[in-house]
């Protein structure tokens, strides 16, 4: 069986207070900016990918109009680790890449591109404008709370095995 972008909607559904309404609203403007497939449909529907698996995940995670999360998203995939070399979009890939054990959380601010990843020896890698001045120096509407989009360790983990136990795409079974 593969599982196409709407069924890997369905499997974050419990990760965001999304209705079934606004993913599809957010899966028709992705694919009209061809961040995911919109071939064929179907049993014959491509698998998706890792990375057009974490386009979703951000743009669920953004959190704007779906126009806007779509308009976002380059932004937040684009944020850079502090550290250098690494964007939010590779981290997320590598993740989806493992089996994600040593990761306890993601956690995506909607408001500004940046995000923090917790690892579960306590280690802690930030992406993005870190600095609140900074983030409204760019421009972005900072509210005095960060508000962000948490992903706990058990749904990386049971996103993560699936592309481990597919060798590949979303629910690509052999």
């Amino acid at each position: 069986m593969t599982a196409t972008a709407p069924k890997f909607f369905k499997a974050i559904a419990d990760l965001s207070v999304a209705t079934p309404g606004q993913y599809d609203y957010l899966a028709r403007e992705l694919r009209a900016a061809g961040a995911i497939p919109s071939s064929t449909r179907g049993q014959s529907a491509p698998a998706i990918t890792r990375a057009q698996a974490v386009a979703i995940l951000v743009a669920v995670a953004i959190n704007a109009k779906p126009s806007e999360a779509v308009a976002l998203l380059p932004e937040w995939l684009a944020a850079a680790s502090e550290e250098g070399g690494n964007t939010l979009a590779h981290e997320l890939e590598s993740i989806l890449s493992s089996d994600a054990d040593d990761v306890a959380e993601v956690r995506i601010a909607r408001d500004r591109p940046f995000a923090v990843v917790l690892r579960s020896d306590g280690s802690v890698a930030e992406f993005g404008l870190t600095d609140h001045k900074a983030a409204i120096a760019a421009g972005y509407i900072v509210a005095p709370l960060r508000v962000e989009f948490v992903m706990s360790d058990g749904g990386l983990a049971a996103l993560a095995g699936e592309f481990r136990e597919t060798g590949g795409g979303w629910g690509k079974h052999p």
